[in-house]
């Protein structure tokens, strides 16, 4: 098998059964060398079809509250603090990296995602 870039999905799908396949056996010097490009071809195409929106932060946090069934209260709770939870949600202050690492941390995301950066 010689690995190229993957231009479809159904190589895409062929690829990840591979690795799937490799990661579930020992292997040999050779085929770590041929999981590790195999990984970076997927990396590499599911970066170009499937990357995200750039999201606003606290269109972030209104949409994660909403899908996890989240009132002002639970984040005030969360974050200790109903003023600074009402500030956030009106716009009249961004998050902080603490509140970012705590909002991470409950919706198992990288708290960068809460950052204007």
């Amino acid at each position: 098998m010689q690995p190229k870039r993957i231009e479809t999905e159904e190589e895409n799908d062929h690829y990840l059964e591979i690795i799937d396949k490799l990661m579930h056996k020992e292997r040999t010097y050779e085929e770590n060398l041929i999981l590790d490009m195999l990984v970076s071809l997927v990396e590499e195409f599911e970066d170009r079809h499937y990357k995200m929106a750039d999201i606003a932060p606290l269109d972030l946090l209104k949409s994660l509250m909403q899908d996890h069934s989240m009132g002002k209260r639970d984040l005030a709770k969360l974050l200790g603090s109903a003023s600074r939870a009402t500030e956030i949600l009106t716009g009249q202050r961004g998050i902080s990296k603490a509140q970012a690492k705590i909002l991470g941390e409950h919706f198992q995301l990288d708290p960068s995602a809460f950052l204007d950066i």
